[in-house]
């Protein structure tokens, strides 16, 4: 089946032909971050669908994808440039900018730390009593406005900078996750075949440590090809028989009645989110935090 670019340059030169779910069209298109390829195929409609260079082969998925890139053609030297780098425009845009980026950032953080630093010896000169009587660190307006300026534009340079770094290292990325990718099934296979293997072994060698009626037995299975010799391991186990004396015995434990209060505040909150009421012995406080 040859190519049939006709939809694609179409949605290229601005025109908005219609789309129908399970009849992708051959191109290049772009998801959110995902670059999709569409080629003559047998996945769906005739056509093979790719998502950042790996073939979909579910149909359910595939109708899907070509659904959410279908309005987003994209050149093909788009499509080849993010080949190459992982990046898309607006991506190396941002990573033109990080020089300049960075060094914005190194002297935020310079002005920044002083105006903590200045902060923070104030605050160690207020005591207890003075902030009973509401002595605050921040005692005027203006500073409350100049701590606000710097904590927008931590949030926006910090934010800009993750992102940038994120960009640059996705190529590193993708790597990764093809490598797992690759690797994964063969391992979770053997993984739950050796953890079958070895249940029923353990299985058996109880079996057989029961009918020899011998505190020493040790049972071990033979050899397989250059594998090492299977045996039972000693376990021991505590089982509570008596709760209500283990209790008992632990009960006045502070470690264990901090735990306990503990895990009982953690239940009681998520009970008061869930149901939007306070439990009993509880009652709704209001406070305030900057954000």
């Amino acid at each position: 089946m040859a190519v049939d670019l006709k939809y694609y340059k179409r949605k290229l030169a601005g025109e908005a032909p219609p789309i129908v779910a399970d009849e992708p069209q051959h191109g290049y298109y772009r998801r959110m971050n995902d670059a999709i390829v569409i080629l003559p195929g047998d996945t769906l409609g005739g056509c093979d669908i790719t998502k950042n260079g790996i073939k979909i082969t579910d149909p359910y998925e595939a109708s899907d994808l070509w659904v959410g890139c279908a309005k987003n053609a994209i050149e093909q030297e788009i499509y080849a440039r993010w080949v190459e780098t992982r990046r898309w425009p607006e991506q190396e845009a941002m990573i033109e900018k990080s020089g300049s980026l960075n060094k914005n950032l190194i002297e935020l953080a310079k002005v920044s730390k002083k105006a903590m630093d200045s902060l923070k010896k104030r605050d160690a000169s207020i005591t207890d009593e003075m902030r009973a009587q509401q002595v605050t660190t921040i005692q005027s307006q203006l500073e409350a406005d100049t701590a606000a300026g710097y904590v927008q534009q931590i949030r926006a340079m910090v934010g800009d900078a993750q992102d940038t770094i994120k960009i640059q290292i996705q190529p590193l990325k993708d790597q990764e996750a093809e490598i797992k990718r690759i690797w994964t099934d063969p391992f979770n296979v053997l993984e739950e075949a050796k953890d079958y293997m070895l249940s029923r072994l353990t299985e058996y060698g109880r079996k057989l440590k029961m009918q020899s009626n011998d505190p020493d037995f040790k049972f071990a299975a033979g050899k397989a090809g250059e594998g090492k010799t299977i045996a039972l391991k000693k376990k021991d186990v505590l089982v509570v028989t008596d709760m209500a004396k283990l209790i008992k015995a632990y009960g006045k434990n502070e470690k264990v009645l901090d735990a306990f209060r503990k895990a009982i505040i953690a239940e009681a909150t998520a009970a008061w989110k869930a149901e939007k009421k306070a439990p009993a012995g509880t009652e709704v406080q209001t406070d305030y935090d900057a954000v």
